[in-house]
């Protein structure tokens, strides 16, 4: 009998278990909050020191948020990274508030366009990142226009 009831709560923690379906991330040291720091200009060779401006961007699963003092947008969106490279795309200004509710980012448009993207280091709406360094406490990317640096906290 004692063996019956062992067997049985055994078997009935093993389905709830199976039941269970735990969510990974598999991003490594991007997971997380980074402040952007310096964004360098590889077009005229200037440098713009963001450390004060509490911009960060942050990762998570598949979702990235990119918020600055500079500006009262919040952005979010989905990002890709591999092969070396990073992706963040499609991204919305977040608008809880409106009915109409966030707004997709789009180049050419004159309330949601890049614009919105700036303060964050973006020098084009569909940016597509190389990755230069990734450790647990720096990250470096690139773009043929912009060089961004940054620290975990």
């Amino acid at each position: 009998m004692k063996k019956t009831i062992i067997s049985f709560f055994g078997l009935l923690a093993l389905m709830l278990l199976q039941a269970c379906n735990i969510e990974t991330s598999d991003n490594g040291h991007l997971d997380g909050f980074w402040q952007l720091k310096q964004i360098d200009n590889l077009v005229d060779n200037t440098s713009v020191d963001k450390r004060y401006s509490s911009t960060s961007w942050s990762f998570q699963g598949k979702l990235v948020n990119l918020r600055s003092l500079e500006t009262p947008v919040i952005v979010v969106g989905n990002f890709t990274h591999e092969n070396g490279t990073l992706r963040l795309s499609p991204l919305y200004v977040e608008d809880r508030i409106s009915e109409e509710g966030d707004h997709l980012i789009v180049a050419g448009d004159a309330d949601y366009g890049l614009e919105c993207l700036l303060p964050f280091g973006f020098s084009e709406v569909d940016e597509v990142f190389q990755v230069e360094v990734l450790t647990s406490s720096t990250m470096v990317l690139s773009s043929p226009a912009r060089r961004l640096y940054f620290r975990k906290y």
